[in-house]
């Protein structure tokens, strides 16, 4: 294109019609050439526009991307130098090549990148027959050889991740490179078509003109064919495109790669579960297996099942949310559609049940952003956090930050479920690193502003009063710890003091020192570093010492209803009192070996989610409250459960076999498997205090407790919490002259336990 041809169209608008103008003055001018150089036998040629070109999306900063195409046997070098010459003589930049169909089709099948150029090829000039034939070629290559290219393909995808990052949610995206950018957008058409599956082309049609807009400014903005939306430019282009201000222009970014982001997932996920199955598979009707209550999973993506009421069940959306990331599934497409259809308002302030599931949606680590993003995407995030309206796609103002504020407040959920196993209290961790930015976005100290909001979003979230406390002084302090780390003298005492005074107990320090690597970790390399995380962690570890350790594991206290005798003659006694969100089991039966793994055994037979449990052994008679959800549906028969009880305890059925026999359905995700074990010796009692922190799981309180009996341990109390996901389970044993165990002893317990969290899965 002639530079003439380029100042004429760079008086256009921006937007389509100028990339289309640019394409077509391009198409015109080669046209000319091709018909000055090419003097007879053009049937034997054709010039052809690949990629961008190919596809009429020239910005003024593009280059020509040609194949000059021939028939065999003819003479082509001096007709292809005449070609190329004149446009470099205008100073573009020009990608060519020269190629048979032959050599074409030989070059696609050892280069992934001429593949993807090909599929977007078309006829400038020249014998437009030989371009078809080169495409039509082109697609059946591609579709038959997808099962070997695809899995290429998506490492191409992972890589750019790594180095480019995720569009929606940088500061300063690439608009071609960054996931979710416009080089998705090529590579969903190449799936699309290979057949394998289709994507919703309205959504990305849509979405890939948001970017180019954006693109086409920047190009003209810098007089280049930098793809990288760099802050200093953003003001410019956001006036020149009619935006306020350069934020409404990120998030208008941001809004188009999240949705382009979610389709490649979903179409990804859609690819390899259509390889994975094969032959008699593909055939075979689809299976449906139980995920939660109303939530089923079938080819790898969560569905509701059929006879799901979304409208009579104001808790399932979160209920599939935290049971889909969890299993480090994804939703499909149809069922946000039923829940964007169908989903009622949530009755805030939110029950237990539904808290929960909160917490274990904030609990499930990597998976978290996915899941968050699809629901974000479908305008559902809002039905039980509206507040997250506010901060949504918004920039960062500092410069340190990679990430706009909605990603930074995830990434830091998702980085603090490595400390999970730190603190006494995971849930509050995982909110208050959700909440520790919320203010952000006014002209006022984010953190004061972040106070204010995160009072009432903790009363709809449905904490207490002495939970929302804790949180909202975290969001307080939330810079203390770095703040001071970094600009104090860590060897005055008065130093440690202050921080001292700040914190007041153990249990808090070590909620807020999570919260500060967290957040560093989910800020950038200009923060988190080695020096800067290791004056953290020296004063962490300063104030710690000055601190009395929280008690907060205790001898258990059981409060017996003045209807259970302890001294009744009757061997098994089962109380079932239905307490609204949750249910009340109480137990007393003659102490035995193993009592306690059979009895969670049989509660778990029944599907029953055990979320708290306290056990204490009185004159030989053992007392057990539980208190359990049921997993799917309503509350079984009570006369079953006493039932599966019963004949656990008496041996005449064998519960772990049963729930063996379901193993093969249980979905954990590998990376939530870390599991801390330790012996408690602040406490000085007779007895000796294991903590088990580990991942929860459908029967895993009944596997621990028959690791302890298989031992010959006695467990003389449990307290059983279970918080989201996180299971927090103290074991209270002695040897069985009532002794305490011995260092060695313990250390093989730990050994053992540790196994059964780690390697022995436990049933669905």
């Amino acid at each position: 294109m002639s530079q003439i041809a380029r100042t004429n169209a760079r008086a256009l608008p921006i937007g389509r019609a100028r990339r289309l103008a640019l394409a077509q003055e391009t198409d015109r001018w080669l046209k000319d050439l091709f018909a000055n150089v090419v003097k007879k036998d053009s049937q034997k040629y054709a010039l052809v526009a690949i990629g961008g070109y190919g596809r009429s999306e020239l910005t003024l900063g593009s280059d020509l991307d040609l194949l000059l195409l021939h028939e065999n046997g003819v003479e082509i070098k001096k007709i292809a130098e005449a070609i190329w010459y004149p446009i470099w003589d205008e100073n573009i930049k020009l990608d060519h090549s020269v190629r048979t169909i032959s050599e074409s089709r030989n070059m696609a099948a050892n280069d992934l990148a001429v593949f993807m150029g090909l599929l977007d090829a078309r006829c400038v000039a020249g014998n437009d027959n030989l371009i078809q034939k080169l495409t039509s070629l082109t697609l059946t290559d591609w579709r038959s050889m997808s099962k070997k290219r695809l899995p290429e393909l998506k490492a191409t995808v992972e890589k750019r991740i790594l180095n480019f990052g995720q569009l929606s949610h940088l500061i300063e995206p690439n608009l071609k490179e960054s996931y979710g950018g416009l080089r998705e957008v090529v590579i969903l058409n190449a799936i699309a078509a290979s057949w394998i599956t289709d994507v919703d082309r309205k959504v990305l049609f849509e979405c890939k003109e948001v970017l180019l807009q954006v693109r086409d400014a920047l190009h003209q903005v810098t007089n280049s064919k930098n793809d990288v939306l760099i802050r200093q430019e953003q003001p410019e282009i956001a006036k020149l495109l009619g935006y306020r201000n350069s934020e409404f222009l990120l998030r208008d970014v941001a809004a188009a790669a999240k949705s382009i982001a979610h389709l490649s997932d979903l179409t990804w996920h859609r690819v390899e579960a259509s390889q994975a199955a094969s032959g008699l598979l593909k055939r075979l009707k689809p299976q449906r297996t139980p995920l939660a209550d109303g939530v089923v999973v079938q080819d790898n993506e969560v569905l509701l099942a059929k006879e799901v009421n979304v409208k009579a069940d104001p808790n399932l959306l979160l209920r599939a949310a935290a049971a889909t990331a969890q299993a480090g599934l994804i939703f499909a497409p149809f069922t946000l559609d039923r829940f964007k259809a169908e989903i009622a308002d949530f009755n805030f302030p939110l029950n237990q049940n539904a808290q929960n599931s909160l917490i274990s949606l904030l609990g499930s680590g990597k998976s978290l952003i996915p899941i968050w993003d699809s629901l974000d995407e479908n305008g559902l995030i809002e039905k039980f956090l509206p507040i997250w309206q506010r901060v949504r796609s918004l920039p960062q103002s500092s410069p340190v930050h990679i990430w706009t504020v909605d990603r930074h407040l995830l990434e830091t959920v998702v980085s603090s479920t490595t400390h999970s196993r730190d603190v006494a209290r995971p849930d509050l961790l995982f909110i208050a690193c959700l909440l520790h930015d919320i203010g952000k976005g006014e002209a006022r100290d984010h953190t004061e502003v972040g106070v204010e909001l995160a009072l009432e979003v903790l009363t709809d979230l449905g904490f207490n009063q002495i939970d929302t406390a804790i949180v909202i002084k975290l969001i307080q302090h939330h810079l203390l710890l770095a703040e001071i780390a970094t600009k104090r003298d860590l060897q005055d005492p008065a130093t440690i003091e202050f921080v001292k005074i700040k914190v007041e107990n153990s249990d808090f320090l070590e909620l807020l020192y999570a919260l500060t690597l967290s957040d560093a970790a989910a800020t950038g390399p200009l923060v988190n570093t080695q020096w800067r995380n290791n004056l953290i962690t020296q004063l962490y570890e300063k104030v710690k010492l000055q601190l009395t350790p929280d008690q907060q594991v205790q001898p258990t206290s059981v409060i017996f209803d003045e209807e259970l005798n302890l001294q009744s003659e009757t061997d098994l006694f089962v109380d079932i009192k239905n307490q609204g969100v949750s249910t009340q089991i109480t137990v007393a039966v003659n102490d035995q070996n193993g009592l306690l793994s059979k009895i969670a055994a049989a509660l778990s037979l029944n599907h029953l989610e055990i979320r708290s449990a306290k056990t204490k052994t009185i004159n030989n008679k053992a007392i057990t409250i539980w208190q359990v959800n049921p997993v799917y549906g309503d509350l079984p028969d009570i006369k079953i459960i006493e039932a599966d009880i019963r004949n656990s305890l008496s041996g005449s059925m064998d519960t772990f076999e049963k729930l063996e026999s379901r193993a093969s359905y249980q979905r954990i995700n590998p990376e939530l498997s870390q599991t801390r074990i330790d012996e408690i010796r602040d406490i000085q009692i007779d007895q000796t205090l294991l903590e088990v922190r580990t991942h929860d799981r459908v029967g895993l309180l009944a596997t621990l407790a028959q690791v302890i009996s298989q031992k010959d341990i006695v467990i003389q109390a449990t307290i059983v919490q279970t918080l989201g996901s996180e299971a927090i389970d103290v074991f209270y044993l002695t040897e069985q002259n009532g002794e305490k165990l011995r260092p060695q002893r313990v250390a093989e317990l730990i050994e053992a336990l540790d196994y059964a969290c780690t390697h022995v899965r436990s049933a669905l």
